[in-house]
């Protein structure tokens, strides 16, 4: 895996393609079940499951609200008021 991340990033694709691509392989891989069919691989719900999970974590709303603030105080000229 350490191989094919070096050499996607070689290659110049962008880091979310070469982390979710592998991620999504390695992870089929791993759960690979061939009593069932491939859109039935337990990977599948664990990116939904993780997905979710991120979404609902109440810690991570301050991020996005944070560059909101920046922004507003940048467009209202309110750091130059301030200084």
């Amino acid at each position: 895996m350490l191989t094919l991340i070096v050499i996607v990033i070689m290659m110049g694709f962008p880091d979310s393609v070469h982390a979710d691509g592998l991620g999504i392989f390695f992870g089929y891989i791993a759960f690979y079940d061939p009593t069932h069919s491939w859109a039935d691989n337990r990977v599948f719900d664990l990116m939904v499951e993780r997905t979710y999970g991120a979404m609902t974590n109440d810690v991570l709303i301050s991020i996005p609200l944070f560059v909101l603030m920046g922004y507003v105080m940048e467009r209202g000229a309110l750091v130059d008021k301030m200084f």
